[in-house]
């Protein structure tokens, strides 16, 4: 895992020092993103808890008017499934679940009028896991994770437009740390606002 890291990195440095369309910048090459929506647990974890209402933010800096770097935070609350036994009483019990990533995107499609842009993104992280039992108290770890997904915007101005964003993020996990396997996937899909700047 340390291995895609680097990778990730170093691709990240030779976009900034090697890229001759740095040049071409977009105008105003920053971008923030406020959003909600529905982060779905797959696999093992699936086993146990259900899908979470959510929210999210995101930071963008185009490198040139295809590469950006970004960084986004996902958060969900997930509710304990009625007929699993986790070890304590699931009525009340949650599992907090928050996504720390760092990503390179690539425009892959842009109107000619600029309004709409589809992008594609990778990276890797961190997922936070925080079981809180209903009697109170709670136990966290946080895993390394990697990150792919999507990014759909269409801009009303140059400053403000709507931006959905699918994403799938899977975080490298052990047994011993709680888990029935060695992957938990949880999939943030979320729509909302975001600003040029």
């Amino acid at each position: 895992m340390k291995k895609l890291l680097n990778v990730v990195t170093l691709v990240a440095l030779a976009l900034v020092f090697a890229s001759p369309a740095l040049a071409q910048r977009p105008e105003k090459p920053f971008s923030v993103e406020a959003r909600a929506g529905y982060n779905l647990p797959t696999g093992d974890i699936a086993d146990f808890v259900d899908g979470a209402f959510g929210f999210g933010a995101g930071f963008g800096f185009y490198l040139t008017p295809k590469f950006v770097l970004m960084g986004d935070f996902d958060f969900g609350s997930h509710s304990y499934k009625d007929d699993t036994d986790p070890g304590f009483e699931v009525d009340d019990a949650k599992e907090e679940v928050m996504h720390f990533m760092g990503k390179i995107g690539y425009v892959v499609f842009q109107s000619a009028d600029g309004k709409m842009k589809i992008l594609v993104n990778a990276g890797a992280g961190a997922m936070n896991f925080n079981w809180k039992p209903d009697e109170g108290g709670s136990e966290s770890t946080t895993k390394f994770a990697i990150n792919a997904g999507a990014k759909l915007y269409y801009m009303f101005s140059d400053n403000i437009g709507l931006v959905i964003s699918p994403q799938g993020d899977i975080a490298f996990t052990k047994k011993e740390d709680g888990f029935t396997g060695t992957t938990a996937w949880v999939w943030p899909f979320s729509a909302g606002l975001a600003f040029n700047f």
